[in-house]
């Protein structure tokens, strides 16, 4: 429910206690102006069923669907160049929220577009703060193809286009996922 905060500030009040008196009051439904576009909401809301709700604190689902990994690595070298045999990345993606590990995919083996089609749902606050990588994940260590770092609030531009798609780096040439509010 919608609600109005409005404060009368009692000067009486305000000078011998040191505050001022607040009221939350709810704001009647006829006051409500319905929406048909989030542009017609704030930013930190969407709209849904032609009313302005918040996206955070909520639960937000990724799905990753493809990407497309440049040849060699940011030094100009083989992915997995091992006994002379220059393969393909292993890509994995990991998803972490405020620093905490909450989503790793499966390791794809030996290629330069992978398409993991996998999702994870996330219930984000509004001081939220995700990163994304992908990596390469070899034997003895894992190297950053692409990462990503969100600051709070969650892409809220991302969630109301309903999808993400990097800008193209020298290691990963294009990289989208969906985004869905759930």
């Amino acid at each position: 429910m919608k609600t109005r905060i409005s404060c009368a500030l009692f000067l009486l009040l305000f000078l011998v206690l040191g505050q001022a008196a607040c009221k939350i009051t709810p704001i009647p439904p006829e006051e409500i102006i319905p929406c048909n576009t989030d542009s017609q909401c704030f930013s930190d809301e969407i709209c849904i069923s032609n009313s302005c709700e918040l996206i955070y604190p909520g639960f937000v689902g990724l799905h990753f669907d493809w990407a497309t990994i440049d040849y060699s690595d940011s030094n100009g070298y083989a992915w997995d160049d091992t006994l002379e045999l220059f393969e393909a990345p292993d890509p994995r993606i990991i998803v972490e929220v405020d620093g905490e590990v909450v989503f790793e995919s499966l390791e794809l083996h030996d290629t330069y577009d992978p398409v993991w089609d996998e999702s994870v749902l996330l219930f984000l606050e509004p001081q939220s703060q995700v990163s994304i990588y992908v990596v390469d994940e070899d034997i003895f260590s894992s190297e950053i193809i692409w990462e990503k770092h969100f600051p709070a609030p969650f892409c809220t531009d991302c969630v109301r286009d309903g999808s993400f798609i990097a800008a193209p780096t020298s290691t990963m040439l294009d990289f989208g996922f969906g985004i869905t509010l759930e």
